[in-house]
């Protein structure tokens, strides 16, 4: 397989990250009517973007797609996918199936984790590279931060001078520790140049 090389779409000063939480609340859908896109924003999805976000975004271009891509997550992806509910035409989608088992992305521009992914010369792949920075499982089993954690990561490799809204991201802000070291992602972010803010 060739190397997978991601870069930069254009220059973006404003990342939106919108995650898959189930329900963002009330008093979240009343700050985020408040959003105006404009054309050098870039806006971000994950696994399956709730009924909410499917209607603020109907109209609006997706620029990144950030899912596992397997397991109940695959089955997600592509009713996102198959039945057209958000302008995905060309989006470019990172996931962490294994391309060889499953061609569900074929049609679009995507980039497998679990093959690595290159950007500015540093390979960032499902786990290695996030254990190289200090990540640090609470569990055995959940050896990777969050699919979340990972997109701000890569994307702040490519735009470094972006600003970064969290939108639905409160097990990092609140730093909970359960399927991913939550606590670990928020320091992390405290710690570093990132320039961030919850909605």
């Amino acid at each position: 397989m060739s190397k997978q090389i991601l870069r930069p779409q254009k220059n973006y000063k404003n990342i939106y990250l919108f995650s898959s939480l189930e329900n963002y609340g009330k008093k979240r859908k009343n700050s985020l009517k408040t959003i105006h896109f404009d054309d050098n924003d870039c806006i971000v999805v994950f696994n399956s973007p709730n009924l909410y976000v499917q209607k603020l975004l109907k109209d609006k271009i997706i620029n990144y797609c950030f899912c596992r891509g397997f397991g109940r997550h695959l089955g997600e992806i592509k009713k996102v996918i198959e039945n057209n509910i958000l302008d995905i035409a060309n989006t470019e989608i990172i996931h962490e199936e294994n391309p060889q088992l499953s061609n569900a992305f074929s049609k679009f521009k995507n980039f497998s984790l679990r093959n690595g992914i290159y950007i500015n010369n540093n390979k960032i792949d499902v786990s290695n590279y996030f254990k190289n920075m200090g990540y640090v499982p609470d569990n055995p089993n959940h050896y990777s931060p969050s699919m979340g954690f990972k997109a701000i990561i890569m994307l702040k490799l490519l735009y470094p001078d972006a600003h970064f809204y969290l939108v639905g991201f409160e097990n990092i802000e609140k730093k909970i520790i359960l399927c991913h070291n939550y606590k670990y992602e928020m320091e992390y972010l405290e710690k570093n140049n990132i320039q961030y803010l919850f909605l």
